[in-house]
């Protein structure tokens, strides 16, 4: 799946990079990391995958819908 904007974790600080892991920004803490990359997603209509502290995926911020769901009748 592609995305946007990741938020990780490396050498004590939290980082934004794009879809091709290039360091956006820095911050000092994971909830303006993650508020940061959460208005940008939201101005470029893309996702945000969040990753703990230990690298694994928490979740992904503003995933498109499946909309092959067939309507109910």
């Amino acid at each position: 799946m592609s995305f946007g904007y990741l938020v990780r974790k490396q050498n004590g600080r939290w980082l934004v990079c794009n879809d091709k892991d290039q360091i956006i920004k820095r911050f000092c803490t994971r909830r303006t990391a993650v508020q940061w990359a959460e208005k940008k997603a939201l101005e470029r209509h893309v996702s945000v995958r969040v990753c703990k502290t230990d690298g694994r995926q928490d979740y992904i911020f503003n995933q498109p819908q499946n909309e092959s769901i067939a309507p109910r009748q």
